[in-house]
């Protein structure tokens, strides 16, 4: 859906721009027919990536863009497990304070609210050293 909301913002801009500047007629028949201007914009900016961006940058980037076009990977249960597991939360947090949150967030595979819930999936933060978390925070 993104994708192609932005596909329609980029085309409308170029557009309304070719029209704004020349005229209707003039937009269409002379300034949007130019298959050779697409090609050197195009092969220009793909050239250019090439250049600057390393292989393994180029591989992760092309895997990003061909996830784009499969959609996304959660359905309407992932979210409405995650809501209620927030609200879940913040209820605890509420009413007994958040040090009561610490034992859920601390271990969530032994958390009877992310236990519910199988479809959340859990950060685990063990690669990073003590002192390295407590810095982001």
């Amino acid at each position: 859906m993104v994708l192609i909301i932005g596909a329609i913002v980029v085309f409308a801009s170029v557009l309304i721009g070719f029209v704004w500047s020349a005229g209707w007629k003039t937009a269409i028949l002379e300034n949007l027919l130019h298959g050779n201007e697409y090609l050197v914009i195009i092969g220009a900016a793909v050239g250019s990536m090439i250049i600057m961006a390393p292989l393994p940058v180029l591989k992760d980037l092309f895997r990003k863009v061909m996830a784009v076009f499969k959609g996304m990977p959660y359905n309407q249960q992932s979210y409405e497990d995650l809501f209620q597991a927030l609200y879940e939360l913040f209820m605890i947090g509420r009413k007994n304070g958040m040090i009561a949150l610490e034992d859920h967030v601390n271990d969530p595979a032994s958390s009877s609210i992310f236990s519910k819930y199988p479809s959340l999936e859990t950060v685990s933060y063990t690669h990073l050293r003590a002192h390295e978390t407590e810095a982001d925070l």
